[in-house]
């Protein structure tokens, strides 16, 4: 049988960023998902199977494209306000963002 081989996000064709963020990106291990696409540099007619691991750094970079660009003139305190704004009206408590995770907090390092 022919094994899958890994991939990082960053060698994914077309939009990087279109992975919905999981919690499970910020664990050590990260998100692994198997995809059947092109990677960079390869035949745009084919694709493959291949298995991509979504971790910590494509959270930080989904952030800086779909919200730190869009409002990078507002400043960073607007940016924090708007989150602290979307956070109170989720009603999500103030510290509940480790409980609800299901993984433990050396899957977290």
């Amino acid at each position: 049988m022919k094994s899958i081989p890994n991939v990082s996000w960053k060698d994914l064709q077309g939009n990087k960023y279109s992975k919905a963020l999981n919690p499970h990106m910020l664990t050590k291990a990260g998100l692994p998902v198997t995809l059947q696409t092109r990677i960079v540099g390869q035949n745009k007619i084919g694709s493959k199977l291949i298995r991509v691991t979504f971790d910590r750094e494509y959270v930080i970079n989904w952030l800086i494209v779909k919200v730190i660009r869009v409002f990078s003139n507002e400043g960073l305190e607007t940016i924090l306000d708007l989150v602290r704004e979307a956070w109170q009206k989720s009603g999500f408590p103030i510290e509940s963002q480790r409980k609800t995770v299901a993984f433990t907090k050396e899957e977290m390092n």
